[in-house]
């Protein structure tokens, strides 16, 4: 998706992926199979469910990812979706970013079984082990293996993996910078992905930043793009609010 309708979005403009009435909670491309984000905690995952059973009814080759917090793992949807996806051998792949500390809570206060990935064992599903989501590479080769295991017909995998968050979970968590100081120091400066990615390639690729610097480059002009876009485009009017309500033959 190109970033101009994104950023769009986030600011609630008519030239917005969702007409401006979806913001960063509900924000999808049907276009392109990104079904978004939802305000309601771990409430995707049964839809996650759903597709991922349309597509084998249909029998289409295709595999759904669904990205679940750690602090969602604790939630009836994620055990009710997870189960149905394991029952009916479901070619989906979930994938648990565990950050450690879901809204605000660390995960060893709300969470009997720290690590997360084994509980696919519970549903009879593959377990997809615990990988470094700060690590792009391991990412890739863990989510790829996955995907090509759910094509297959082989049913769902449950992947966990390790990361972290920056900032607080909301602009109302004014103190987990501070409380988290420390930890949050260790893992922006020595495990950010970005940074990583940049120092496997430096190795691997004599002379490389002058490229990279490029890509920084075209990356922030796309950004500024974005932005002077959603600034310039028009709200949504009152015949945008009604509309989209019914669907159309």
């Amino acid at each position: 998706m190109h970033p101009n309708p994104i950023m769009a979005e986030m600011m609630g403009k008519k030239t917005g992926v969702s007409g401006g009435k979806g913001g960063s909670m509900h924000i999808a491309s049907r276009a392109h199979n990104m079904w978004g984000g939802y305000a309601i905690v771990g409430g995707h995952l049964p839809l996650a469910a759903g597709i991922a059973f349309a597509s084998q009814y249909n029998d289409r080759k295709e595999v759904t990812i669904s990205f679940i917090g750690d602090g969602a793992t604790n939630n009836g949807y994620f055990h009710e979706a997870v189960n149905m996806s394991g029952v009916w051998k479901l070619p989906v792949v979930w994938i648990i970013e565990n950050n450690f500390v879901a809204m605000g809570t660390r995960i060893e206060d709300s969470t009997a079984q720290t690590e997360l990935h084994h509980r696919a064992l519970g549903y009879g599903i593959k377990d997809g082990g615990r990988i470094d989501g700060q690590d792009v590479f391991a990412v890739y080769d863990s989510v790829s293996e996955a995907v090509e295991y759910a094509r297959a017909g082989n049913g769902p995998v449950l992947i966990e993996s390790i990361t972290y968050r920056y900032k607080g979970h909301g602009v109302s968590d004014k103190s987990y910078d501070k409380r988290f100081a420390d930890e949050l120091a260790e893992w922006r400066d020595k495990k950010d992905p970005i940074e990583l990615l940049r120092r496997e390639l430096q190795k691997k690729y004599k002379g490389i930043d002058a490229d990279l610097a490029k890509i920084d480059a075209a990356c922030q002009a796309a950004v500024d793009e974005a932005t002077e876009f959603a600034l310039k485009s028009p709200d949504p009017t009152y015949e945008d609010l009604i509309n989209n309500v019914y669907v159309e033959e």
